[in-house]
């Protein structure tokens, strides 16, 4: 592509872009799970060099202009795995009565999560502060007045660039991504997008290839995090997949493709990923164990111990136990008509039982190969009205499209996004060219 289409390319894409808000959802790095921030502005398009310029925030604390006396002493403590608030504030010195006047202020602060920073300040002896970094944009602060305290909220505006990355798979699509410049958490969100069409473990093939339109998120020049996928491609076996999100101003987007339809479907393609199918569904297969016909109802993915199996759909655990061949096993019940089963596991996810509900693409146990089975492997099985059907061929339903009084506003926000993917069809390889930008003041 020539360097000014691409900047033509680019400009309607911004232009779209910025007649909603868009709020960042941040969840790539350890520290970051769940900052969001809404962004209200009006774009300034030059040609080359595209800006979000955002109207002023309101005035809130900052710790440095809070009183800060030459007496004032401060410790500082980092979140570590198994800490609970109560624990970190003891080795901090603070009082337990101290602990249940800032958590009566606000309860969620008790969710910390290694990696998160808690400071005290301290004045003459006398507890002045608390704060608690909840991530690299947000943190709250716990002031001091006589004997009860006030909460103030310290938030940074994040910068926010949109990137595009593609490439060619020759080896295998974690390493050619790696290697096109994404990083691991990226990667698992872009496979999450195609779950549903492409199956990881059998369909892949040399020259098949992927593009993606996503935010990172910058502290000033500091680059924090990757965000969002807006939009992606895979083409996989000469068929091309598309899918943009939408709404993009909310925080319950969904993937749609070109036509409306949601990419996401009743049931995941398999239930584990980056594996291989050792044995398909057959009902006249000769068990290798048993060494006689016996039906083989269900797919095995051969994994390593340990690999997380995932429920392919929402429902609730009917069977978590100790199934004869089947080893240690999971059952769920999808609504009436559906059931899943997996079997062979090393050990069920903890907070798994009967009753439980579960979400699709939640973790409830690992590979294993318990019971009957002569490696380890994950065996599944998928039933439509208690009969067993092969989960690699059945025509799964499909999520609600969009609705029809949604529909212009999808096709507003979304073609500028196809259509930069299908300028980047051919053009595999690392986006190198000059980003587009949304940037903060």
């Amino acid at each position: 592509m020539q360097f000014r289409t691409l900047i033509v390319a680019l400009s309607a894409l911004v232009f779209a872009i910025s007649i909603f808000t868009v709020g960042y959802e941040i969840n790539d790095v350890a520290d970051i799970n769940d900052a969001k921030k809404e962004i209200d502005g009006t774009f300034t398009i030059n040609e080359n060099d595209f800006t979000f310029a955002n109207n002023p925030s309101k005035s809130q604390i900052k710790l440095d202009q809070m009183d800060n006396p030459l007496d004032e002493i401060w410790k500082s403590a980092e979140v570590r795995s198994g800490d609970s608030l109560s624990l970190l504030f003891r080795r901090l010195g603070l009082p337990q009565e101290e602990l249940l006047k800032i958590t009566s202020l606000n309860k969620e602060i008790s969710k910390i999560k290694p990696g998160q920073i808690i400071k005290l300040g301290l004045r003459s002896g006398n507890i002045s502060f608390v704060s608690i970094k909840i991530n690299a944009f947000e943190t709250r602060v716990f002031k001091r007045n006589k004997n009860s305290y006030s909460l103030h909220l310290e938030q940074i505006e994040p910068t926010i660039k949109l990137e595009s990355k593609s490439s060619t798979i020759n080896s295998s699509l974690f390493i050619d991504a790696q290697n096109a410049g994404l990083r691991d958490g990226m990667i698992m969100k872009l496979t999450e997008i195609f779950a549903w069409d492409i199956d990881y473990s059998q369909d892949l093939r040399p020259g098949d290839s992927f593009n993606i339109i996503f935010e990172e998120l910058y502290k000033g020049d500091e680059f924090i995090s990757t965000g969002r996928i807006l939009a992606a491609e895979f083409k996989n076996k000469n068929k091309v997949y598309r899918a943009a999100l939408f709404p993009l101003d909310g925080e319950n987007g969904e993937y749609y493709s070109e036509n409306g339809s949601a990419m996401r479907k009743a049931f995941l393609r398999t239930p584990v990923d980056f594996t291989r199918i050792s044995s398909r569904f057959n009902l006249r297969r000769k068990h290798p164990i048993l060494n006689r016909i016996r039906a083989h109802n269900g797919v095995d993915y051969a994994a390593p111990v340990g690999t997380p199996v995932k429920s392919t759909a929402k429902g609730k655990v009917i069977k978590r136990k100790w199934n004869g061949g089947y080893g240690k096993t999971v059952v769920i019940q999808h609504g009436n008509r559906y059931s899943t089963l997996y079997a062979h596991l090393s050990k069920f996810k903890k907070g798994i039982s009967v009753g439980t509900n579960v979400k699709q693409g939640e973790i409830i146990g690992f590979v294993g190969s318990t019971g009957l089975a002569t490696g380890p492997h994950l065996h599944y099985e998928f039933r439509v009205n208690k009969k067993h059907k092969n989960p690699l061929k059945y025509q799964y339903p499909s999520a609600e499209p969009i609705a029809a009084n949604l529909k212009e506003s999808f096709v507003q926000q979304a073609n500028p996004l196809f259509s930069f993917l299908k300028n980047k069809l051919t053009n595999h390889g690392t986006f190198t060219e000059p980003s587009f930008t949304t940037a903060t003041q």
